[in-house]
């Protein structure tokens, strides 16, 4: 029976379950780090804690890291002050502030894995956040097994990963589904439905749904529930009323003028004429801050290094035609962020009307750190270099950026679309069937939640008995 750490599935589509084979004694839950607005929900688990306060309130740890993992940590540091950057809490921190409060939480999970024995720590989704991406990085330090249930692009289904590096690789899970599965027909086309891009949910995204704007007229007790929650939740991240006021209010004077700020700088950076007879890459930047790249980008988290070191290998006539995501704002796109794209001469910025799939057309290729738009390419026909972990990673058509690429060859491959079907059917093979988190719930088909409890139960029992036990 192995000494399991939670971090967060916490919710109502996975607590009961994770309880049941702890209670059967499959295995032991010696800690679980939870929600705030969960507490009630685990009144009879003595172990469970507010993981977001956990290390704020009357913080006292054992400096329990050493040198070496002191060093470890160092090597972490721009992967977790990424996911530093999507919190308010730590707003505009100078940088040896940061380091303080990542050195304080570091020592603090790594000294509460260390007292609970852990054997595996078990993460919701891929390791981001601040909190998280610590209790991440000090699990690794220390040796421990650390598993991440991933949602697939399926929202009724998830992949098992080890790490970070195993996304798209999905090294120890074997074929789940029988092997005798036919294999699923893609449509030849870059153009795909995708729910999150729908024009009502990227208003939603924005702030600019009416659902949302009315949601206290239309629904007073829930906009009431969800404020409550969030106090619940954020209370703690506050010093004082004077504390508050700086952060939220002056924030949010703040966020005013900066979105005004990014859209003159988007505008001017803006390209007055782009041709389709250039040749030219496509790279269509990712939302940010966002998982999928302060997580799964690696030092190209830092989407302009992707773009610096593209057109450094680029061949002399080409050109790199970057288009933004459609749900950014001012994060991460400020004053310096068009003063070092303007440097780069190969590069046009291209205005968010022109049409995503029409620049993927007529490219010589897609580029992307992990993005959808590789997945769109590919099985539409055209290759994509890709610079970070991604689901398609092993795709036929893909190449992972390096200084060796030749970009030429890149361009001209020819994708065979039967062998995309084939990889795509053998990766959906190695997914476990079940909804295990309740934003994926809105993207679901006749959801039951009976049937869904069942699913989840087989899918524990084969991490818990099948895999964790093939893999100490």
């Amino acid at each position: 029976m192995r000494r399991f750490v939670i971090v967060e599935l916490d919710g109502d589509l996975i607590r009961d379950v994770l309880k049941e084979f702890h209670k059967n004694g499959t295995i032991e839950i010696v800690k679980w780090y939870i929600a705030e607005e969960n507490r009630a929900a685990f009144s009879d688990f003595p172990s469970a804690e507010v993981f977001i306060t956990s290390w704020r309130r009357g913080l006292s740890y054992t400096p329990t890291l050493t040198e070496m993992d002191e060093r470890r940590l160092f090597t972490e540091l721009d992967y977790i002050l990424a996911n530093f950057a999507r919190d308010t809490e730590f707003y505009r921190l100078p940088y040896y502030e940061y380091k303080h409060v990542v050195h304080m939480m570091a020592n603090y999970f790594a000294d509460a894995l260390r007292r609970v024995h852990a054997e595996a720590v078990l993460f919701q989704d891929l390791p981001h956040g601040p909190t998280v991406s610590v209790i991440y990085a000090a699990a690794r330090i220390l040796g421990i097994q650390t598993y991440s249930l991933v949602p697939s692009e399926q929202a009724d289904f998830f992949h098992i990963c080890t790490s970070i590096e195993d996304y798209g690789i999905f090294e120890i899970q074997p074929r789940v589904q029988s092997a005798g599965q036919s294999v699923v027909q893609i449509e030849k086309t870059y153009r795909k439905e995708l729910a999150y891009m729908t024009e009502e949910r990227i208003r939603e995204d924005l702030g600019k749904s009416g659902k949302r704007r009315f949601r206290l007229f239309t629904h007073p007790r829930a906009w009431l529930a969800e404020r409550r929650a969030i106090l619940k939740r954020h209370g703690d991240k506050y010093d004082s009323v004077a504390d508050f006021i700086e952060r939220r209010i002056v924030l949010g004077i703040s966020r005013y003028f900066r979105t005004k700020e990014y859209l003159r700088a988007a505008r001017r950076a803006e390209a007055s004429n782009i041709s389709w007879s250039e040749k030219y890459v496509y790279f269509p930047l990712h939302l940010q801050p966002e998982m999928t790249t302060d997580t799964l980008g690696g030092c190209y988290r830092d989407q302009l290094l992707a773009i610096e070191q593209l057109a450094r290998i680029l061949p002399k006539d080409w050109l790199i035609y970057v288009k933004e995501n459609p749900k950014q704002l001012f994060w991460m796109r400020e004053k310096y962020f068009f003063k070092r794209l303007s440097c780069l001469p190969q590069v046009r910025y291209i205005s968010r009307s022109v049409d995503t799939y029409q620049l993927m057309q007529h490219s010589q290729f897609v580029a992307t750190i992990s993005g959808t738009a590789g997945w769109e390419a590919i099985s539409g026909g055209k290759p994509a270099v890709v610079f970070g972990q991604c689901w398609y990673k092993n795709f036929p058509g893909v190449f992972s950026f390096s200084d060796e690429l030749d970009l030429e060859a890149v361009a001209g491959y020819f994708i065979e679309h039967r062998a995309v079907e084939e990889v795509f059917s053998a990766y959906r093979g190695k997914a476990l069937k079940g909804i295990f988190r309740s934003d994926c719930l809105r993207d679901a088909k006749d959801f039951d939640a009976g049937e869904n409890h069942k699913n989840m139960l087989q899918a524990m029992e084969f991490l818990f008995v099948k895999l964790d036990g093939a893999h100490p």
